[in-house]
């Protein structure tokens, strides 16, 4: 009997002791999450400027243009699907604050969205900086996508694809009255 009450104790603290203590618990449930999903869909639906500048390179060869037809839906949809503020994610970001900037750290390396960036000033957007990271065994991207509101934006993405090499692209959009 006394060796039963022994093996089940040394059970359960074997069985403690190799739980996943490296796991960070972040506890979020207090901080409010910008909704980066709502603020762009506004700025899309906001959006006054009768053209843009739009500049691509593609690594050494660059195209600049002047547009007065476009579809700003279209052209700010990657900042749209870079939505973070999800509930089931609340947990899965680290948030830190200094001065008029706020960074959403992912914690979990599964996440395709590693880091957002949001500067205010008082309670203006001034910029927002996110940073995505997509790999597997035959391909790798990774993104950096800069928006400034009535300004423009930029998406810098660099990929990596086993057996067709590597490609940059920088995509520019200033928007012109």
């Amino acid at each position: 009997m006394k060796i039963n009450l022994f093996l089940s104790c040394v059970i359960a603290l074997l069985l403690v002791s190799c739980s996943n203590s490296n796991q960070v618990k972040i506890d979020n449930s207090d901080i409010e999450f910008f909704d980066f999903k709502a603020f762009f869909e506004k700025e899309i639906k906001d959006f006054s400027f009768s053209k843009i500048k739009k500049t691509v390179t593609l690594n050494d060869q660059t195209e600049t243009k002047e547009l007065t037809e476009f579809d700003m839906e279209k052209e700010l949809n990657l900042f749209v699907k870079a939505n973070i503020s999800r509930p089931s994610w609340k947990d899965k970001y680290q948030v830190t604050t200094s001065g008029n900037k706020t960074t959403y750290k992912a914690i979990d390396d599964e996440l395709t969205i590693r880091e957002i960036i949001l500067e205010k000033e008082d309670t203006i957007v001034q910029q927002i900086t996110i940073h995505t990271l997509s790999d597997n065994t035959i391909f790798e991207a990774a993104k950096i996508m800069v928006y400034q509101p009535q300004k423009g934006f930029s998406i810098e993405n660099k990929q990596d694809v086993m057996l067709a090499g590597k490609n940059n692209i920088k995509i520019e959009v200033a928007f012109l009255k």
